[in-house]
């Protein structure tokens, strides 16, 4: 099954009440793939509500070797709702700002 076609799947499944709409069903957990190159920042590049299948994300985009030298990885288990995952990523970046900026100017 295609990575987009098991997601679309997952978000289809979130609830018995409502098939197919986006309401999550409490407690949760989402997984976000992140990215950081040097000199930048993280950036959510793939979730999904398995864990499984974002390291397999992971791997393949490690495999495809079509990202920068230096390039970091990280997964993230956040709750579903996007501002969730959104603060999650706010927060790492708060922390690693000055660093990024450091790396930039070299």
């Amino acid at each position: 099954m295609a990575d987009h076609a098991k997601v679309y799947r997952n978000q289809r499944l979130l609830t018995k009440e409502h098939p197919g709409t986006m309401q999550p069903k409490a407690g949760r957990k989402y997984y976000t793939l992140l990215e950081r190159t040097p000199g930048e920042l993280w950036a959510p590049q793939f979730g999904d509500y398995e864990r499984e299948v974002v390291e397999q994300e992971q791997r393949d985009m490690k495999d495809s070797g079509s990202f920068t030298k230096g390039t970091k990885f990280l997964i993230i288990e956040t709750g579903t709702r996007q501002y969730q995952v959104s603060d999650a990523i706010r927060l790492l970046n708060d922390e690693l700002a000055p660093i990024a900026l450091k790396e930039k100017k070299r």
